[in-house]
């Protein structure tokens, strides 16, 4: 349960960590904020952490983590993060449905799986943050307010599909999805983007890529070849 896997060894780490995973999940007198000193920073596996809870604001440095998975998700009243976790690989769904966050500074410079890792942050406009690292990154910021990303966030991820779908106040986007192979559905029902500039050097397959992008009227796509086989 909890914090009780991939803790320190200490009984004392572990009594502090359960005695504070209980207190964040206390309804009546919830914990709103997490820093360093609330948990056991030699923690391997927070994956859920935070999940569900009434936490407004993180900050964690997790220096042994492998994975934080589902770490803030649904946490509706998280409006910001400071999270540094050099080792971990699998970040997927670590903050979908956080409706009122807005604020994201992550360091995962070894993450290679962040699939819906921001889907459905409703108030989250803008991300500068290097996920280039990550292969997998389908769904990552489906159906948010994103309105601008730093061209490369995602730019070593393999799998992409969904990846922008939803995005209603995208309206101008320049995006490197270079070693993107499967792409479907990477921008269905954007329905106001209006320009849009992509390198899609690796593509096989794009299957209702710009689907349902109405207002779609400007579309630049580099790094097509005879070799890239796939339809809108």
């Amino acid at each position: 349960m909890g914090l009780t896997i991939g803790l320190g060894s200490g009984s004392k780490k572990k009594d502090k960590n359960w005695t504070n995973w209980l207190a964040v999940r206390d309804w009546d007198n919830p914990i709103t904020e997490v820093t360093d000193s609330d948990f056991d920073t030699d923690c391997i596996f927070p994956s859920g952490l935070l999940f569900h809870t009434f936490i407004e604001s993180v900050t964690l440095t997790l220096p042994k983590a492998i994975a934080i998975e589902g770490l803030c998700m649904e946490c509706y009243q998280l409006q910001s993060v400071d999270i540094d976790v050099p080792l971990a690989e699998g970040a997927d769904y670590a903050f979908k449905d956080c409706k009122t966050l807005n604020a994201v500074t992550l360091n995962l410079p070894a993450v290679l799986y962040v699939n819906h890792i921001f889907e459905g942050c409703i108030n989250l406009a803008s991300l500068n943050l290097d996920l280039s690292s990550a292969e997998r990154a389908n769904y990552a910021f489906c159906d948010s307010a994103i309105q601008t990303v730093n061209a490369d966030i995602i730019s070593g991820a393999k799998e992409a599909s969904n990846a922008f779908a939803g995005c209603r106040n995208l309206y101008s986007l320049e995006i490197n999805l270079g070693n993107a192979t499967t792409a479907d559905y990477a921008f269905y029902e954007c329905y106001w983007l209006e320009s849009l500039t992509i390198n899609l050097n690796s593509l096989t397959s794009g299957e209702y890529m710009f689907s349902e992008c109405n207002s779609l009227t400007t579309l630049v796509i580099t790094g097509m070849s005879d070799s890239n086989t796939w339809q809108e």
